[in-house]
């Protein structure tokens, strides 16, 4: 009976975290991808213009225009599932 329930409990448990992932639609032939949950557009290639501190990086974000758009931006938050770690530049 144990044994049951615990299957139970384990079957209820992987169908309810699988659950309402954000599609992740491409644009602009390839070169951004647009966030379907958070209503944003992306950047495809995070490393487009190799490392760069913080100042350096908004600098280069402001500037940017990529398939003829422009008003590109750095988050300003960390997003709360924290899947990246921020490191502070020296």
């Amino acid at each position: 009976m144990i044994k049951r329930v615990q299957v139970l409990l384990i079957i209820i448990i992987l169908g309810v975290s699988g659950a309402a992932n954000a599609a992740l639609v491409s644009r602009l032939g390839g070169l951004a991808v647009y966030d379907t949950d958070l209503n944003i557009t992306w950047l495809a290639n995070a490393n487009a213009n190799g490392f760069m501190d913080w100042s350096q990086a908004n600098a280069w974000a402001s500037g940017l225009t990529v398939g003829g758009f422009s008003g590109w931006r750095l988050p300003t938050t960390l997003q709360p599932d924290a899947t990246r770690k921020c490191y502070r530049s020296r």
